[in-house]
């Protein structure tokens, strides 16, 4: 399920700097942007991203390893997390 959901993603991010690109060259879409913006944070973002988040927390309590991009453990290896 990962492929779509980055996909979806993905997505709503090339939009998004679609509409940037179009306001910084004087196009009004304040309301068209916030009519596309607002649904995802809704439905997508408390929606299938929290979905998501709870499959991916289901699948690690039952035993699976959890998969740690490249990037946050060279991150771990220069900074250690400190035990309080």
């Amino acid at each position: 399920f990962l492929k779509p959901h980055k996909k979806a993603h993905h997505d709503y991010i090339e939009e998004c700097r679609a509409y940037a690109q179009r306001m910084q060259q004087g196009e009004y879409l304040l309301p068209k942007a916030l009519s596309f913006i607002k649904p995802w944070m809704v439905q997508h973002i408390r929606g299938e991203d929290q979905d998501y988040a709870h499959f991916v927390r289901e699948h690690i309590a039952q035993g699976a390893t959890p998969v740690v991009p490249w990037h946050m453990r060279t991150l771990d290896r220069f900074f250690p997390k400190r035990e309080k």
